[in-house]
C-alpha cells in the first residue's frame, strides 16, 4: 500500500513554496496511480459507484451469482424457469443458435 511520509520544513525555517510544493506533489504521485485495492476498505464499492454494464459476467466469481453465469440449453419442448436468486428487475440474455438444416429436396 503506497504511503506518503512528508518532510516539513522545521519550525525555526522560513519556508518557501518551492518546500511545500515537493509535498504535495509527492501526495499527488500517490492519488494518481499508486493507489490499488489495499487502499479500499472492504464493501468500499457499493453498486451507486459503478458505472452501469462496468460488471461483466467474466469479473463474477464462479459461484457467485449462479444466475448471472449459469449455461442451459433448451429446446422447443422446454419451458425456461426464471432463477430463484434473480430479482425482478434481472435480465436473461438468450443466444440463439442455428441447427443442423433437415434434408430438404
Amino acid at each position: 500500500m503506497p504511503t506518503v511520509n512528508p518532510t516539513y520544513p522545521a519550525d525555526d525555517t522560513t519556508a518557501d513554496v518551492a518546500d511545500y510544493n515537493v509535498i504535495i506533489q509527492a501526495i499527488l504521485a500517490v492519488f494518481n496511480g499508486a493507489l490499488d485495492a489495499d487502499n479500499l476498505a472492504d464493501g468500499a464499492v457499493t453498486t451507486p459507484k459503478l458505472d452501469d454494464d462496468a460488471v461483466t459476467g467474466a469479473k463474477v466469481a464462479d459461484g457467485a451469482a449462479p444466475f448471472l453465469r449459469a449455461t442451459r440449453y433448451y429446446t422447443s419442448s422446454t419451458t425456461w424457469t426464471k432463477p430463484s436468486g434473480m430479482t425482478d428487475n434481472g435480465y436473461v440474455v438468450v443466444k440463439a443458435l442455428g441447427g443442423g438444416g433437415g434434408g430438404g429436396g
